[in-house]
């Protein structure tokens, strides 16, 4: 026999609300943990351009103020950083870019550790119930396999994502400024 035959009508009242709460539920659920997605998604596109912006400061200093940090254009995050470094106490820079190429070289390493874990790790979360995402790593260290496991709140992640945002917007009309780019409101 049916299940719903063999309920009263309040009980069978009752579970169709309960079932309609559950799914309810099941789709807030499916909306947040998109949004969250969406949100790192935003967050890479915005460290692009933060690296892009990088490459053309280096590419800019090395070729066309003619000063040689190293034979090479560097490609890595931690070479770029160290080429910014570098460039730091060159005295044709005032005392305010110089503190600017501090304040933003300092900024990207603190924000370097965060993006790669949620890019290059895997993102997910445990328990549905709670606002803590969970992000596996492993990193190969010539034969040794290091394996993490970090915990993220929701809270952190916004804020790291938020930051990344901020920073990517302060960084583009400064190295626009200093490489002598046309501000695209001008274009």
């Amino acid at each position: 026999m049916h299940l719903f035959r063999r309920l009263r009508p309040y009980r069978w009242l009752r579970l169709k609300y309960l079932i309609g709460v559950r799914n309810r539920a099941k789709d807030a659920s499916w909306e947040y943990t998109q949004s969250l997605l969406v949100s790192i998604g935003n967050m890479t596109i915005m460290w692009a351009g933060i690296e892009l912006m990088m490459d053309n400061l280096i590419e800019w200093y090395q070729t066309r103020v003619g000063t040689v940090i190293r034979s090479d254009l560097p490609r890595m995050l931690t070479n770029k950083l160290d080429y910014i470094r570098k460039m730091e106490p060159d005295i044709r820079w005032t005392v305010e870019e110089r503190e600017t190429l501090h304040e933003i070289r300092l900024e990207i390493a603190r924000l370097s550790e965060f993006r790669h874990n949620l890019i290059h790790g895997l993102l997910h979360q445990k328990n549905s119930r709670t606002l803590d995402w969970h992000v596996h790593i492993l990193k190969l260290n010539g034969n040794t396999v290091i394996r993490r496991n970090l915990t993220y709140s929701d809270a952190e992640i916004r804020k790291n994502v938020r930051a990344i945002f901020e920073l990517s917007h302060k960084i583009s009309p400064f190295f626009a400024q200093v490489i002598g780019l046309p501000h695209p409101s001008n274009s």
